[in-house]
């Protein structure tokens, strides 16, 4: 319980910081495919795409009030596993196909054109969270090596 605390108060923050910047990225990429929807559109697109996410945060508080200790411990054959896994991933899918249809209907785009959007966003996305956290992760070693 000691670390959920400080990321109930962090991760509210953290995930308004992630809504912008992808919405960010969805306009730059956007204009590369002749898009120019505004800002806060896109925004909204996104923050909607994530209410399904709900679902799981659900499942994880169930999972959290029956066994705190060992909850992020499971072996993968275990049933509850296995059923974090498919909620999970059916709720990714359910997430993805809200966000391709509604920057479709924002943007003017066709299907495959929205969809395109939305993978180079995330594909740009992960790179850019990676490359960050690498930096990151290699400049706090060599300020710690130098005390």
């Amino acid at each position: 319980m000691s670390i959920l605390f400080p990321l109930l108060i962090l991760s509210p923050f953290v995930g308004a910081i992630q809504l912008s910047f992808d919405a960010w990225l969805l306009r730059i990429t956007g204009f590369l495919f002749g898009a120019a929807a505004p800002f806060s559109q896109l925004r909204a697109c996104i923050a909607w795409s994530k209410v399904p996410y709900l679902i799981t945060l659900g499942m994880w508080a169930i999972f959290i009030g029956q066994d705190p200790q060992s909850v992020f411990l499971h072996v993968a054959s275990d049933a509850s596993s296995i059923c974090i896994i498919l909620v999970s991933a059916a709720v990714n899918f359910w997430s993805f196909g809200l966000l391709v249809q509604s920057l479709r209907e924002v943007q003017g785009f066709s299907l495959w054109s929205a969809f395109a959007n939305c993978v180079l966003v995330s594909l740009l996305s992960i790179s850019i969270i990676s490359f960050l956290m690498f930096v990151s992760r290699f400049s706090c070693i060599y300020v710690f090596n130098l005390f």
